[in-house]
């Protein structure tokens, strides 16, 4: 059986409804609002990471993805998307979020 190849167009189209999948994600307020204040407070990302991910006892893949998404790196966010950069993580799972945050 013969594999088809993909067009360029249909691997843009197929990128582009992952990319609106994955930015579908939104941040617990919780934890939005305290990327935030550490962001005003002048913390690295690195830091910011490092931290949420203690206090909210959570991995740091989830709390990486919770800051790509946060209101505090919306600009950020939208010139990396403007070079066709869009946020995936593949080993972060169901199981890397706070159990508080989980739709049970």
């Amino acid at each position: 059986m013969e594999m088809e190849e993909f067009s360029e167009e249909e691997k843009l189209e197929a990128r582009k409804i992952m990319a609106a999948e994955w930015n579908s994600f939104r941040p617990p307020v919780e934890i939005d609002q305290r990327i935030t204040e550490l962001v005003w407070e002048h913390f690295s990302e690195e830091k910011i990471i490092k931290k949420l991910s203690e206090e909210f006892e959570a991995k740091s893949c989830y709390i990486q993805k919770c800051f790509w998404f946060s209101e505090a790196n919306t600009l950020t966010r939208r010139e990396e998307e403007a070079r066709g950069a869009f946020y995936q993580i593949t080993k972060c799972h169901e199981t890397c979020v706070p159990r508080r945050f989980r739709n049970v």
